[in-house]
């Protein structure tokens, strides 16, 4: 698992982080950052979250891209520190049916994640 987890995080051995344009993110990452959120609801409000019912969107974005909603999560949320390498930043909706997520994992990996009720029409 280490040497998948520096191919994610890192560059590869002998290019310089700066000089990449992309980082490849495998495709089951959104998957595996959806059952963070799933986690992330059930420890806190001890609930079940249904996928027939709730919708959790994941993104990957710069910080300079989506300062504004960083800014909303930071003053409307709470500010979650679960173990070394692990924190986020959680917003509920009003109505506690929804929330907003940024999540980061080791200090390298930052994602952000969206939970809602799905439309029921």
């Amino acid at each position: 698992m280490r040497g998948k987890i520096s191919q994610i995080l890192g560059a590869p051995p002998g290019h310089d982080i700066n000089d990449l344009q992309a980082v490849k993110i495998p495709g089951y990452i959104d998957e595996y950052c959806e059952k963070i959120i799933i986690g992330i609801e059930h420890k806190l409000e001890n609930r079940y979250i249904d996928r027939k019912v709730h919708d959790i969107k994941i993104f990957f974005c710069h910080d300079n891209k989506v300062n504004d909603v960083i800014s909303m999560i930071r003053k409307l949320g709470n500010h979650h520190r679960v173990a070394e390498g692990f924190e986020f930043n959680r917003a509920v909706t009003p109505d506690k049916n929804g929330a907003l997520y940024e999540i980061k994992l080791l200090n390298k990996l930052k994602f952000f994640g969206s939970l809602t009720l799905k439309d029921s029409n």
